[in-house]
């Protein structure tokens, strides 16, 4: 039976009748009121029933729900299904009593405490049951079948070695990484793995976004181009749009027990934790006159940025936010962090880069420009349907590559692409398809015809003709 009620003497927290014994009828009693008086949230309210449930059937697996080992599992299977509330609202992480003690006391991993709530000893016992798992790469269930009398016996179990005594590396490897006497205040209940640094790893992923519009660079005109190299010369409104953009960098570790970063953008470190930086980047200009054929070139680049550290029971994570000063061009950015954990002095970085193109620039055109883009496009991709299905499988291909494309994909694409130019050099019935093909293949992967034609040694005409062009302020 499960009950909701106002746990007045036990305000935000849950009990239950089991003694230990498998009885088949228990009481889950849930604590419908926090300590401030307010009512608790619904999740909540599962983590704690999730905890006492785990407690009821405890004793099938051979564990005891009422000492320290029980409580210390009831407590990981509650943040196992609802880690969020652990921490907003169950007091998590409940480690940092025990891990700021000094000495540290290992001897309830050996004699579990006969108590559910002396936080020292189901605290050790959480930081341990985590070790197995994330530290040692034991499954939970593999965990939860082999109770024994204490929690070494687990992991003698586990690990075949029925002599060990189970603690000096546990102890070891705390002490490496967070040494005993030392200020130490965990994010989560589960600080594992840790590595050396030719384990450990750091991962990135960045995201552009438009910033505040401030309407910087409403400029634009009238021009005559052909929107597809079989479409007609047309005139065309457009505008050249000059948005600040923000560059978002999220850095993830693993491994680390407190990671410090550093970085570079366009090989000029960062240094400190925000500022205005300069550096030279290579960029893509739109050119209104030659929709699919940009000049390049490079130019000084100026952004802001501020970097911030994002610990918390989530992971060890950090940010580096960009935003653009400068208002011209596809702007190539090369970004690298390196990674050094403070626990450890001397050990090399862990490096991590990647690359992206930041928007500072761009023509757009009015809408009838890209319908009938669109409509002169497909009518060469049914040619290409129709005559040569060589030619359609480049196009298929390049249309569905993910982003960033599969090892594999080169292959093919070359293979396609060596379909492509023996139709253009045949001067058969195919080769306009080709052409065609060429310049769909262009557009798809952000290039030139003419370079892409250059690339498989073909001459390709551009589409990018112009006549009459004119510009006013809009």
């Amino acid at each position: 039976m499960v009950q909701v009620v106002d746990l007045v003497n036990n305000r935000g927290g849950a009990n239950n009748s089991t003694t230990g014994s498998l009885g088949r009828f228990h009481t889950i009693r849930i604590g419908a009121i926090n300590g401030a008086g307010g009512q608790v949230s619904d999740d909540y309210a599962r983590f704690l029933f999730v905890a006492e449930l785990a407690e009821v059937l405890m004793p099938a697996y051979g564990w005891v729900p009422n000492d320290s080992r029980g409580e210390a599992l009831s407590r990981i299977m509650a943040e196992e299904f609802y880690p969020a509330r652990a921490y907003a609202e169950g007091g998590a992480p409940w480690v940092n009593a025990w891990m700021g003690t000094a000495p540290r006391d290992f001897q309830f991993l050996g004699v579990p405490e006969k108590s559910d709530v002396n936080s020292l000893s189901y605290g050790v016992g959480i930081l341990y049951l985590n070790y197995l798992r994330w530290q040692l790469g034991y499954s939970l269930s593999d965990i939860l079948g082999t109770a024994g009398s204490q929690l070494i016996d687990t992991y003698r179990v586990l690990t075949g070695q029925p002599g060990a005594d189970g603690i000096s590396d546990f102890r070891d490897l705390l002490e490496r990484f967070y040494p005993a006497g030392l200020p130490v205040r965990l994010q989560s209940n589960n600080p594992f793995p840790l590595y050396d640094a030719s384990a450990r790893s750091v991962s990135l992923a960045s995201q552009v976004t438009v910033d505040v519009d401030d309407g910087v660079g409403a400029f634009g005109g009238v021009v005559r181009v052909r929107p597809f190299v079989t479409c007609p010369e047309q005139d065309y409104r457009y505008v050249i749009e000059r948005r600040p953009r923000r560059l978002d960098v999220v850095v993830s570790t693993v491994g680390f027990a407190n990671p410090q970063f550093s970085w570079t953008v366009n090989g000029v470190s960062l240094v400190g934790s925000s500022g205005e930086v300069t550096v030279t980047a290579d960029a893509r200009f739109d050119v209104p006159q030659r929709p699919d054929s940009p000049t390049a070139g490079t130019e000084p680049f100026t952004f802001n940025w501020d970097t911030t550290d994002e610990f918390s029971w989530q992971g060890l994570n950090h940010r580096l936010t960009l935003h653009n000063v400068t208002r011209e061009g596809h702007v190539r950015l090369d970004l690298s962090v390196a990674v050094t954990d403070a626990a450890l002095v001397g050990e090399p970085d862990t490096m991590a880069t990647t690359s992206t193109v930041l928007d500072a620039s761009t023509v757009v055109y009015e809408q009838a420009y890209y319908n009938d883009r669109e409509r002169c496009a497909r009518q060469v991709r049914d040619v290409v349907e129709s005559h040569n299905r060589g030619l359609a499988h480049a196009v298929d291909l390049v249309r569905t590559l993910p982003d960033p494309p599969p090892s594999w994909a080169a292959y093919v694409l070359v293979a396609a692409l060596a379909s492509v130019r023996a139709e253009v050099e045949s001067g058969g019935a195919d080769r306009e398809a080709a052409i065609g093909t060429v310049h769909l293949l262009a557009a798809q992967l952000g290039a030139t015809a003419s370079a892409l034609g250059g690339l498989i040694g073909v001459e390709v005409p551009e589409q990018g003709l112009t006549e009459g062009v004119s510009s006013t302020s809009l």
